[in-house]
């Protein structure tokens, strides 16, 4: 049965693709791999090859007025960051498509460099990042881990025990939401071009240029002994006046390691893909080192 509605799935989305004003009948259509949130496709036509993503993913089409929103923000930010080069160059988007040139190249996380020269790519097109000004929506650190936990998929001691550390940042993490970021600028990202790009919009938002670094360290899994020299290489590659708190980037990372490894525990329960599992308390284990809370957030989610 499952095999039966993949296969009709597919069907209508394929034919969905082939449907887009900026497609002509006569194209061939692939499925490609790209990350754990979005069913991608590759899309040859007119002479030439397309990136297209399916923006509800495999984790729904709910319309709620937050993911609206945050479809709107993207597509803001992808407009802004293309105009500055930023990107791969943008065809169409709407509430559930992303067509754009689609990059042969590898992306950094298969790219033959030293960890630290693909973290200073990283800065570099971060630094731009944070140079566009558009209005999008505020980070919300408590409010995203609340829309992580769910009863079906946590224990009500794993519900309990994550709230509490949320109370605790409440407290502690009090963003000024001040700065355009990415969100999720993982090697997976970035392609290492002549002028390097940034794809994967869907975690924009207004926070502090600390939240972008946090979570470049935290999704590449960068040991902390790298930090200083990621601070330093940040502030010689920015051209605005901002000055990097290097104990709101720790406070930062506790969010981090957190959301990341609730996302992917998330995704583990409903797949039961190992990969995930092992990335979920990889995520954990960081956060752990970072000793925010006394007892081992590792140990209750395994």
């Amino acid at each position: 049965m499952a095999k039966g509605n993949d296969k009709r799935n597919a069907d209508e989305l394929y034919n969905d693709i082939a449907n887009l004003p900026c497609f002509s009948q006569n194209i061939k259509i692939s499925k490609i791999k790209q990350g754990y949130s979005h069913q991608c496709y590759k899309v040859t036509g007119q002479g030439k090859d397309y990136f297209v993503k399916f923006l509800d993913g495999h984790n729904g089409s709910e319309q709620s007025s937050t993911r609206v929103a945050g479809v709107v923000a993207a597509h803001n930010f992808c407009l802004a960051a293309s105009q500055m080069g930023l990107t791969p160059e943008l065809y169409y988007q709407d509430a559930q498509w992303l067509v754009s040139e689609y990059v042969q190249e590898q992306t950094l996380v298969d790219f033959e460099l030293p960890l630290l020269d693909k973290a200073k790519i990283c800065l570099e097109v971060m630094s731009k990042c944070h140079q566009i000004s558009i209005d999008l929506p505020k980070l919300k650190p408590a409010t995203i881990i609340d829309e992580l936990l769910c009863v079906d998929v946590f224990s009500v001691a794993q519900l309990d025990f994550i709230q509490s550390i949320n109370d605790k940042l409440k407290d502690v993490l009090q963003p000024l939401n001040n700065i355009c970021c990415h969100g999720d600028i993982n090697f997976a990202n970035i392609f290492p071009l002549q002028t390097p790009k940034i794809v994967d919009f869907e975690c924009v938002s207004l926070a502090d240029a600390e939240y972008d670094l946090a979570m470049m360290i935290g999704v590449n899994e960068i040991g902390l002994n790298y930090l200083p020299q990621l601070v330093s290489y940040y502030k010689k590659v920015s051209s605005s006046s901002i000055k990097l708190n290097t104990e709101l980037v720790m406070l930062y990372l506790v969010f981090c390691y957190l959301i990341n490894g609730l996302w992917y525990f998330k995704q583990y329960k409903s797949t039961k893909d190992e990969c995930l599992l092992n990335l979920a308390l990889n995520q954990f284990n960081c956060f752990d080192q970072l000793e925010f809370i006394k007892t081992s957030l590792f140990e209750k989610m395994r």
